[in-house]
């Protein structure tokens, strides 16, 4: 019944604090007055007195109530999360960043990262009607988000990527064709695009072999892999400021460290999956050319679940509190008709 249970703005809980000082303060003046009536009128009025206070006292605490529930209602209590079942005609597609130390690189502006996550915002926007996933990789490949129609949530997520999304340092496109490959066999047959957007600098001791060994199993259980590279054939230092370091990248022996475009295992990758392999352009024609070559692939029925927003609450302690002043004003009404 209340699954999902949220207060939308929470901090206007902090005024139920004032609450319980005034409740201390109302009593203790209905005491006090208790007290002056019993001392000026004797104890003849006591029992009298006592009926008064307890009057005001229970209509003090029918107002302190209401006013409790107003400040509930004001902080929005949410609960009682809806999904809708929604049906679309189009593809799976898995776009996979490189977030590897390299991708930190400057000969990409202002970095390859930050221009990848565009690239990848800009193939979101074209991926309407088609279910999309996102995995972040490095030396071990990091699913950050499962397969969605939700490409807002989507572009949420490559916003907060860096290069502390995956785990191990290096770059892993052997296993991040691999990992997205076992998450796509959890879904329907429809066709399968993986697109990846890396440097293409795989840290392996046979990256080739790998990575077609990878992309061959990929073709057999139907997934087609466009890769796009980032960065340039001269390549670039790896500043390491992002990572709140200071200075260049240096290798084990000292040496600054300069990384480049390496197009082989890109290529590899997307040859064996009879895919398309790109080199990501200031113009980003890139994106028009991966729109083109999906719209050739054959696109099903895909069913996924959106949840939507949990259901606002705040009538259910307006309600009540408008009940409990109707009451209050009741036994005001029935005050005054028994003083006549």
């Amino acid at each position: 019944m209340f699954s999902g249970f949220q207060f939308r703005y929470p901090y206007y809980l902090l005024l139920l604090t004032t609450l319980i000082p005034l409740a201390a303060l109302l009593y203790w003046l209905i005491e006090r007055r208790k007290r002056q009536l019993v001392e000026f009128f004797g104890k003849k009025v006591e029992k009298q007195a006592s009926q008064i206070n307890r009057y005001y006292l229970l209509r003090g605490l029918i107002i302190l109530a209401a006013t409790a529930l107003c400040i509930t209602a004001l902080a929005r209590p949410q609960w009682g999360e809806t999904q809708e079942l929604v049906k679309t005609k189009g593809i799976d597609v898995i776009i996979a960043v490189d977030v590897s130390l390299s991708m930190l690189a400057d000969d990409e502006y202002p970095s390859r990262l930050e221009r990848a996550k565009r690239l990848a915002i800009d193939l979101l926007s074209n991926l309407s009607n088609n279910r999309v996933g996102l995995i972040g990789f490095a030396g071990s490949s990091t699913a950050v988000m499962p397969l969605t129609v939700d490409t807002a949530a989507l572009e949420s997520f490559l916003d907060d990527l860096d290069v502390r999304t995956a785990d191990l340092p290096g770059t892993a496109i052997a296993q991040t064709i691999e990992r997205a490959t076992r998450s796509f066999q959890s879904v329907g047959r429809q066709s399968r695009l993986l697109i990846i957007i890396s440097d293409g600098e795989e840290q392996s001791e046979q990256p080739v072999a790998e990575v077609a060994e990878a992309a061959e199993q990929a073709a057999e259980q139907g997934v087609t892999i466009v890769t796009l590279g980032i960065g340039t054939e001269q390549g670039s230092n790896i500043p390491l400021d992002a990572i709140g370091a200071i200075g260049l990248k240096q290798d084990a022996d000292g040496n600054i460290v300069t990384t480049k475009l390496d197009e082989t295992v890109l290529r590899t990758a997307a040859e064996l999956t009879q895919g398309l392999y790109l080199k990501a352009d200031p113009e980003g024609e890139e994106v028009a050319e991966v729109v083109k070559f999906l719209d050739k692939l054959r696109k099903g029925e895909l069913q996924t679940k959106l949840v939507k927003d949990r259901q606002e609450r705040y009538q259910y302690p307006i309600l009540i509190a408008t009940l409990l002043i109707l009451f209050e004003s009741f036994i005001l009404v029935n005050k005054k008709l028994r003083s006549i």
